[in-house]
């Protein structure tokens, strides 16, 4: 068995262990099995010892006195085997009958024949026998002797031997006998007891193999676990089989729960991607962000968990590839058009990510740079206003003063279009005014309800002249600190976009109404609404889709919403455009009962 590199280590003892096991299980059965063939060839030595004897003693006179009683001692040898035959066949079979595997006789070295065989006895078998036998040994001995001999007469194969020489009373030997076993059926008798051992043992090995295997998997899954776990830093494993791994495991969790907290603390999102593109690590903020547990994500591929914004999967393969860090900023459509600040660095199999919320900063530099504009359109305001009003004035009053006498009446409506258009840019020149007045707004506690009851007539009149309908609605709201004069500015100019932007009998909806701690005022049309690229526009100065716009009307309402720390929201679409304003409640006047309607 050859081990490669990448064995684990529960495999490598595995295999040891049953290779011990199997050795020993092996040296077990060969040991057993020969120690039982010795049992077994003893038995039968003893069997044959036991036969011997018994035959000794059945035997009680000597050949020649079985003669003398038979009267056969003269006559021929043929006969006299005969005569000794008829004596001790029955008494060797007899005997054997309880030991019936052996065979046995009796032999006259006078006579040179044998007197009497068992098994498969017959006459033709009382046969002299060569001296050159080795058990012949016995008549120079005087002693017994066990021998192996390659063929028998009673059975015709090899057998095991025991011959015992036989003494008349004068102790002198007149022959012998003999029990032998088949070599071949005592061989195959201790080798069918041998393979009954090694089928006994193999099932013993098979079991105890078996057991090991179970064991050693489970021990391989509590290591397979414990390498997870302490990879994957999830700290959450009972270990059964390997105890002496808890002051490990139990220091290890500690060192990753410390980690998880430590990261989990932290207000930026936090999340690691191993080799595969697998999330192996997310932090509390990072859940919040995907609106999923930990659970969730861990193991789950990046592109499994949403659609990777194309920028950032370009820097993640740039990290992944490259081993170096990177800091962008992109909007993320699958988690709401936020903008999100991210920082990506290398690691050994994989990158950690670090990213965090900007959205609120992006709208806040965007409107940063949107009150930039403003303040440079008043500084040029307040600059030049003045300097051009001034001569307008004058012309204007000469223009009055010429449309009075009698030699221009003919050209008064010339004059009438001058003073309008002299009217028109001077009130261009007011917004610009009112864009860089820098002085602190006055303002007063007073209803928006009574502000829009008072404009009412005023944008009623305005939209039925351009045969278009409007709609007012109030509701209960609480008093609020305004700008009578600045608000009216603010309703009329989105009033006016938004009938501008309807056709013929179209319906403007106006409404106020309370929601928390703001009191909100909404103006909605039924126009075709902004387009997606102009509304990053809107509220710039000089930005207008009009003919013979100014760009400076919406510009105007942002910064009088500013001065009243209001907050502009639009809610554009195919179906029209909602201007929705939200004013914060006076703290004074949170709980009083001031509503109007």
């Amino acid at each position: 068995m050859s081990f490669t590199k990448t064995s684990s280590i529960t495999q490598r003892i595995y295999f040891l262990t049953s290779s011990i096991v199997f050795g020993l299980i092996a040296f077990v059965i060969i040991i057993t099995s020969y120690r039982t063939g010795k049992i077994r060839q003893l038995k039968y030595e003893r069997q044959l010892y036991i036969v011997s004897s018994i035959l000794g003693s059945r035997l009680n006179q000597s050949y020649d006195n079985i003669l003398r009683e038979k009267g056969a001692l003269n006559k021929p040898v043929k006969e006299q085997v005969r005569v000794l035959n008829t004596v001790l066949q029955p008494i060797v079979h007899d005997v054997l009958k309880d030991y019936p595997s052996l065979g046995a006789g009796f032999y006259s070295i006078k006579l040179d024949h044998n007197l009497a065989i068992e098994p498969n006895f017959s006459s033709d078998k009382l046969i002299s026998i060569p001296h050159s036998q080795p058990f012949f040994v016995v008549y120079e001995t005087g002693k017994p002797i066990l021998t192996k001999v390659s063929s028998s007469v009673s059975w015709g194969t090899p057998i095991l031997n025991y011959t015992s020489p036989v003494f008349d009373k004068n102790g002198i030997i007149i022959g012998h006998t003999w029990v032998n076993v088949n070599l071949h059926d005592m061989y195959v008798e201790i080798i069918t007891n041998g393979i009954e051992i090694l089928i006994v043992g193999l099932f013993i090995m098979g079991g105890i193999l078996l057991v090991l295997r179970r064991l050693f998997t489970q021990l391989s899954k509590e290591v397979s676990n414990f390498a997870f776990e302490v990879v994957s830093e999830k700290p959450n494993l009972d270990l059964q089989l390997l105890p002496e791994l808890h002051p490990v495991y139990s220091k290890i969790k500690e060192y990753v729960n410390e980690k998880q907290s430590i990261l989990d603390s932290m207000t930026d999102c936090f999340f690691a991607i191993n080799e595969n593109w697998q999330i192996s690590f997310v932090n509390s903020a990072a859940e919040s962000i995907f609106g999923r547990s930990r659970n969730e994500l861990l193991g789950k591929k990046l592109t499994e968990v949403f659609e990777v914004n194309q920028i950032a999967m370009e820097n993640y393969q740039h990290v992944m590839i490259q081993k170096e860090t990177v800091h962008f900023e992109v909007i993320s459509e699958n988690l709401g058009n936020k903008w999100l600040e991210i920082s990506a660095y290398p690691v050994q199999h994989g990158l950690t990510c670090y990213f965090r919320d900007i959205t609120s900063r992006k709208v806040g530099e965007k409107e940063i740079a949107r009150l930039d504009r403003l303040n440079l359109v008043g500084q040029m305001a307040a600059g030049i206003g003045h300097e051009i009003r001034n001569p307008m004035t004058t012309v204007r009053g000469y223009l009055q003063l010429l449309e009075e006498k009698p030699e221009y009446s003919s050209q008064k409506q010339i004059f009438e279009l001058m003073i309008s258009e002299l009217d028109r840019a001077n009130s261009i020149i007011s917004e610009f005014l009112s864009l860089a007045r820098t002085k602190q707004t006055k303002l007063e506690l007073q209803n928006l309800n009574d502000v829009l009851f008072s404009l009412y007539p005023l944008l009623e009149a305005d939209t039925f002249n351009q045969n278009k309908q409007i709609e007012y609605i109030p509701g209960d709201i609480p008093n609020l600190l305004l700008n009578k004069k600045e608000i009216t500015q603010m309703v009329l100019n989105l009033v006016r976009n938004g009938l501008e932007a309807m056709k013929d009998r179209g319906r403007l909806k106006i409404r106020t109404f309370l929601k928390g701690n703001q009191v909100v005022f909404t103006v909605e049309d039924e126009g075709s609404g902004i387009p997606k690229d102009d509304l990053t526009k809107v509220g710039t100065p000089f930005f207008t889709t009009k003919e013979h716009g100014t760009g400076l009307g919406l510009a105007t309402c942002f910064k009088i919403a500013e001065t009243h720390k209001a907050k502009i929201d639009i809610d554009t679409g195919p179906q029209g455009t909602k201007f929705i304003i939200s004013f914060s409640v006076p703290t004074e006047t949170r709980g009083l009962d001031q509503s109007v309607v």
